[in-house]
């Protein structure tokens, strides 16, 4: 007759492939006080934990993290001590090309930048649709030359896109990148650093539509 039971989660290792596989223990005591464990294997609920995690943090559109993503990622590297890049996106002229093709061409260009985006930046670097036509990113442990090199590479990126998708409505982009120094006498938070990237992306963006008139 079972007397009481408990159960708890962790890791064993397989011997063979030196694999970690994910397991639920189960002990049951008998009134004879002796135990009985049962050890399931949860990979394949650990495997679906993590990719309904992924779905909740990604942007379904453009394949980025989504905003509550990046609002967690904001307030847990705000904690830290290192600088971090900020690189702050705008599609130029999405809203023309939303009123002529419709929004399902603003999709497509949508899309565009999201593999843009994901193709530009780190793997450790966070990148997050922000809302609408702006995409944001985070760059940890940035230096002093990080702003040339993501500038340099994104234009590239941008070129590559465009040759690649030759006859359809072609990727601009307005961007603003800042460093945010934790240790600085200016005491900035992280968010007003986000801020100051975003500002200095319109400032780029105003030129550019005096540039066409």
């Amino acid at each position: 007759m079972l007397k009481s039971s408990f159960r708890n989660s962790g890791y064993i290792r397989n011997q063979k492939t030196k694999e970690s596989i994910p397991v639920e223990l189960r002990a049951i005591k008998t009134e004879e006080e002796k135990f009985v464990i049962f050890i399931t294997d949860i990979s394949e609920r650990k495997r679906l934990e993590e990719a309904l995690r992924e779905q909740a943090f990604k942007d379904e559109l453009t394949g980025v993290s989504n905003r509550a993503f990046f609002d967690a990622e904001v307030a847990r590297l705000e904690k830290g001590r290192d600088p971090i890049g900020i690189c702050f996106l705008d599609v130029d002229g999405l809203k023309k090309v939303n009123d002529a093709g419709g929004h399902l061409h603003g999709d497509i260009l949508l899309k565009r930048v999201g593999d843009i985006v994901q193709h530009t930046f780190r793997g450790d670097d966070i990148t997050a649709r922000y809302g609408g036509d702006e995409f944001v990113a985070l760059i940890p442990k940035a230096t002093d030359d990080m702003s040339q090199i993501i500038a340099q590479r994104l234009r590239e990126k941008i070129v590559e896109s465009n040759k690649k998708h030759n006859g359809f409505t072609p990727v601009s982009l307005s961007f603003g990148i800042v460093i945010w120094d934790p240790q600085s006498e200016e005491k900035e938070t992280l968010w007003e650093a986000i801020i100051r990237a975003d500002a200095v992306m319109y400032k780029q963006k105003e030129a550019k539509k005096k540039q066409r008139i």
